[in-house]
């Protein structure tokens, strides 16, 4: 005997023998699992089958005959459903890896820039610095989303990053060196100053002893002459003087002629007084009276109220020496540039050349810078000179140009030639080389 099953699924008839009562049949058309009553129960009551629970329903399976369900369609669909997440996540790797690319690529194009600036030094380092920054937050930006992609197109800013950062590395390095170049410098120059502060203070300090030592044996001895040639120092004062007087006489001879050897010939007022506004002493030339003599009233109190201007001062002083005197003094007399007190004399006059002519020495004594007491040349007497340097003496040219000259350098007749403005044989060893 067989009992009769309804599945639920397909409403189909099935036999199962009554052995099979209580047991669990599977459709063969809808693969249902369909519950066997007993055969008693299945007799009295017909009902059909009791469908199996939810969880163990088996896929719903529509016959060819049946019209399609809204749950078809989606059972349908589920497939495609399920394939939309992985093309959705390559889509999303694309623009990422496109991102990454872009700043990858943007990195090494300002890296590159800044590769370039980075190897001129000084005013090609706030343009890598500028560059090189930029490209390196670039890069930065690129590394980071690249990591968070599963590191998909690391490299493109990697290689930018490495660029930007190797520009500014050069950068900084150019920048250190150029630190260090300008310490060093800076250094070297502070060493030199101080090397030759050094030379000085040793030249000073041994022209101080040696004048010191002159000083003394002067005073034990002060007839022997005692001086040496000058000193580095007292060489340069002294032809700087000379120099300003020199220029000061042909400032005076453009508007006129040299300086008589008195102020206006009269006699009272020495040449230096005449030369003073061409001297710069515009003021103290207008502090004397030029109608008076030098030792008068007046004027000896401009004399000793106002110091001698610096020109007219000997480069070395000996004891007993008087500040307002000057050793500087014009040739006068018979075969000289002023053969007379009135004299006028002008360049063009000098016939044995201005170079090869003297105008004005050191003499052996020295005199009131004001007073009109000149070298004067008596026959064939040549005046004493230098009252200043042991060793010789230092004479100015008509030329305005200084030299020293050793005192046994010439006889006293040959410097009698080399005052005379009228000569025609030049001096042997005159004008120095």
């Amino acid at each position: 005997m067989s009992i009769k099953v309804i599945c639920s699924g397909c409403n189909a008839t099935l036999n199962a023998p009554d052995t099979a009562a209580g047991k669990r049949l599977k459709c063969p058309k809808c693969q249902t699992i369909c519950e066997i009553p007993d055969a008693l129960s299945a007799s009295d009551s017909g009902m059909r089958a009791e469908p199996p629970p939810p969880m163990a329903k088996a896929p719903n399976v529509r016959r060819m005959d049946e019209p399609r369900s809204r749950h078809d369609d989606d059972d349908d669909d589920r497939p495609e459903r399920r394939q939309r997440g992985p093309r959705r996540d390559a889509h999303e790797t694309q623009q990422s890896t496109a991102v990454q690319m872009a700043l990858g690529g943007t990195a090494t194009g300002l890296g590159v820039v800044a590769l370039i600036f980075s190897f001129i030094p000084c005013c090609g380092m706030p343009f890598a610095l500028g560059f090189g920054g930029l490209g390196l937050t670039c890069g930065g930006i690129g590394v980071i989303v690249a990591l968070v992609a599963e590191r998909r197109g690391l490299v493109f800013p990697c290689v930018g990053t490495g660029i930007c950062v190797l520009a500014m590395l050069i950068t900084v390095a150019w920048y250190f060196l150029f630190a260090s170049m300008a310490t060093t410098a800076s250094n070297q120059a502070a060493a030199n100053m101080q090397k030759v502060a050094k030379q000085i203070d040793e030249q000073n300090r041994k022209q101080i002893e040696e004048n010191q030592k002159r000083q003394e044996e002067a005073m034990k001895n002060p007839k022997k002459d005692v001086g040496n040639p000058p000193g580095p120092i007292e060489r340069t004062t002294t032809l700087n003087n000379l120099a300003e007087i020199g220029k000061a006489f042909h400032l005076y001879n453009d508007s006129k002629n040299f300086p008589m050897s008195s102020v206006n010939g009269q006699g009272k007022l020495s040449w230096r007084v005449a030369i003073l506004p061409y001297i710069q002493q515009q003021a103290l030339f207008g502090k004397f009276k030029l109608d008076e003599a030098w030792d008068s009233a007046h004027n000896r109190n401009v004399l000793n109220t106002f110091p001698m201007p610096r020109m007219f001062e000997a480069a070395r002083t000996k004891p007993g020496d008087d500040a307002n005197k000057t050793y500087y003094r014009l040739f006068t007399g018979p075969g000289t540039c002023y053969p007379t007190p009135n004299a006028k004399p002008q360049i063009g006059m000098i016939n044995a050349g201005t170079s090869n002519t003297w105008l004005v020495a050191e003499g052996e004594k020295s005199v009131e810078w004001t007073k009109p007491d000149e070298l004067v040349v008596k026959g064939s007497k040549m005046p004493a000179l230098g009252g200043v340097f042991g060793g010789g003496f230092y004479v100015m040219c008509a030329d305005g140009k200084a030299h020293y000259v050793n005192r046994d350098q010439f006889s006293p007749q040959v410097m009698l030639q080399l005052i005379n403005p009228n000569r025609a044989q030049p001096v042997d060893g005159w004008p120095p080389n």
